[in-house]
């Protein structure tokens, strides 16, 4: 559990035009949930929609990651949620084995509410806005639109709703070689 796995449930704590539940009822009209997915190394946002709704849904999708609104009174209850879940059990025996191990690190390494809790709320802010300044950004986005939708509607929207998007740096490429220049490793 990271800034990422925070920063990911922060997303859906509202944006500055819509507050955590307006923003669950825009997804919930349109027959769906923002479903936020976060990791060490991406970060995802998913909504199933009919296609009538896929220009609502794509201009959603850009506001949430525009202008998150990353309420910090939401902090102490979103921590507890994601130590939670990361300690509930799987339910098949495939998950468990996977899922043990990562949960006694993930249990024995969590830095929230430690005893120098100020300095370290000032940390976990800067790792939160630097996931946000860094890592959700134009240049290291894809969307993707599947289904049968009106192309140009959808397009429309797309460029509507993502013309503004700073674009950040690059994403990291992986490389076979580590005396690659500009390659992670």
């Amino acid at each position: 559990m990271g800034a990422a796995d925070i920063t990911g449930e922060l997303l859906k704590e509202g944006t500055t035009s819509l507050s955590a539940s307006a923003l669950a009822e825009s997804a919930a009209r349109m027959g769906s949930t923002l479903s936020v997915s976060s990791g060490a190394d991406e970060t995802s946002l998913d909504m199933d929609v009919l296609s009538e709704y896929g220009p609502d849904a794509v201009k959603l999708l850009a506001d949430v990651l525009q202008h998150p609104l990353l309420p910090e009174s939401e902090l102490a209850r979103l921590k507890t949620n994601l130590l939670r879940r990361s300690q509930w059990p799987s339910h098949s025996r495939t998950n468990r084995i996977g899922s043990l191990p990562e949960a006694d690190v993930r249990g024995s390494s969590v830095r929230f509410d430690a005893a120098d809790g100020r300095d370290r709320q000032q940390d976990d802010n800067r790792r939160r806005e630097e996931v946000l300044r860094r890592q959700l950004r134009a240049a290291r986005a894809h969307l993707y639109v599947a289904g049968k939708f009106d192309v140009a509607t959808v397009k429309k929207a797309i460029e509507a709703g993502f013309s503004g998007w700073a674009k950040g740096p690059q994403r990291l490429r992986m490389c076979r070689s580590r005396r690659r220049s500009g390659c992670w490793t």
